[in-house]
C-alpha cells in the first residue's frame, strides 16, 4: 500500500488501531504507542500510521506542560471518538471513523547514523465540520442581509457564557 508522502492535510478514515511495546527510556519501562492507522478518503490504499505515545514523560512547554504524554493521549483518542472513560481495550470504537490528518516533513538520524527525510503526522482530528466554498458562503449571507431576521427568544443575559 502506498504511503502519504507529501506535506498537507487529509480526510481520513481510521483503520484498526493497535497498541505497541516502546523500548525502555529513562528508566521506565512501561511505555507503549497507540498506532492508528488513517487512510485516505479519495484513495484508501495511501495511508500514514499516526502514533500516540502513553508515557510518564511530561510534556515541556505549551498548554499542556507539565501533563504527562499518557494523559494527552487519552485526551486525544477521547476526541477522535472512543466512548469515555479511556480504556485500552476500546481502541476498536475508533475503527471507521473519519478525521483530519495533517502531515509535515520529518527528519531523523537512522540506525547507521545517516540522516534520513521523511513525511509523518503532526496532529490528528476529530471531524471537521464541512468547508463552504466562496459562492456557497456568499449565499448563506444573503440570508443575513434579508428582513427575514428571527427575534431571539428570552433576554440576553440568559444566554450561558461561553468559554474561549
Amino acid at each position: 500500500m502506498p504511503y502519504i508522502n507529501e506535506v498537507g492535510e487529509f480526510q481520513v478514515t481510521l483503520g484498526m488501531p493497535r497498541f505497541e511495546k516502546l523500548e525502555e527510556k529513562d528508566g521506565d519501562g512501561n511505555r507503549m504507542v497507540l498506532v492508528i492507522p488513517c487512510h485516505t478518503r479519495e484513495d484508501p490504499s495511501r495511508h500514514l500510521d499516526f502514533p500516540y505515545y502513553f508515557t510518564r514523560k511530561l510534556i515541556g512547554s505549551g498548554s499542556n506542560a507539565g501533563k504527562p504524554m499518557y494523559q494527552l493521549a487519552m485526551e486525544n483518542v477521547i476526541k477522535l471518538g472512543m466512548s469515555e472513560p479511556f480504556h485500552p481495550s476500546k481502541i476498536g470504537e475508533l475503527e471507521g471513523k473519519e478525521a483530519s490528518l495533517v502531515t509535515t516533513e520529518d527528519e531523523y538520524t537512522n540506525s547507521k547514523g545517516d540522516v534520513v527525510g521523511g513525511i509523518k503526522g503532526l496532529f490528528l482530528n476529530g471531524r471537521r465540520r464541512p468547508q463552504l466554498t466562496p459562492d456557497k458562503a456568499a449565499e448563506v449571507w444573503k440570508t443575513f442581509e434579508s428582513d427575514g431576521t428571527i427575534e431571539a427568544e428570552g433576554n440576553q443575559d440568559d444566554l450561558p457564557d461561553i468559554p474561549f
